[in-house]
């Protein structure tokens, strides 16, 4: 057997000298699970769109909604964009300079309208210092910055943030909104 990541690779990437796909699970619990096209190696159920959203609705109310409301429920009026950073310094995949570079000339492709504000979503495993430097350095493009950086969602879900900001309690999907996100995986590949 082999690995997801050797199918896409051609390199062997043991874990702890057990392949991924090795590892014997009883059953996986899936919301899309032939996403890469292949199907999963084990027993696998279905979990249901529906049944997903009503848990990231439950999280969202454990969450201090009035907290939420009085520090961010303003973002829900404004134009915003969402970037959703990922850890490729701390993970020894680039230098962190080049990681803020990165992201800048990105953003700066997409033309992204000046007057909207940027909401920095850091990956739980991000430099605390890294993501303020991020902040500063993208500050001269939009209207506003903001860190989620506060305690109670640094390591909360991202859903849950969006569902109790951008999303009434009817909702299914959240207005205009732009969101960037970037995946470690990516850099596994061969270019």
């Amino acid at each position: 057997k082999r690995s997801m990541q050797s199918r896409l690779t051609g390199h062997e990437t043991p874990l702890n000298g057990v392949v991924l796909d090795e590892i014997e699970f009883d059953i996986g619990y899936f919301l899309l699970p032939e996403i890469l096209g292949e199907t999963p190696p084990m027993k696998t159920r279905l979990v249901s769109k529906q049944t997903t959203e009503e848990l990231f609705r439950k999280l969202a109310r454990a969450l201090d909604p009035e907290q939420v409301e009085a520090r961010y429920g303003y973002l829900a009026e404004v134009q915003a964009v969402i970037l959703m950073t990922s850890n490729f310094s701390e993970a020894l995949r680039m230098s962190s300079e080049s990681e803020l570079v990165a992201y800048r000339e990105f953003l700066e492709k997409l033309q992204l309208p000046r007057e909207s504000t940027l909401i920095i979503k850091p990956h739980p495993r991000d430099g605390e210092e890294k993501i303020r430097e991020l902040g500063r350095r993208l500050g001269a493009m939009f209207a506003n910055v903001v860190l989620l950086m506060d305690q109670n969602l640094f390591f909360t879900p991202f859903e849950v943030f969006l569902i109790q900001t951008f999303l009434g309690e009817n909702e299914q999907t959240p207005r205009n909104l732009k969101i960037i996100t970037f995946s470690t995986a990516c850099l596994s590949l061969p270019i």
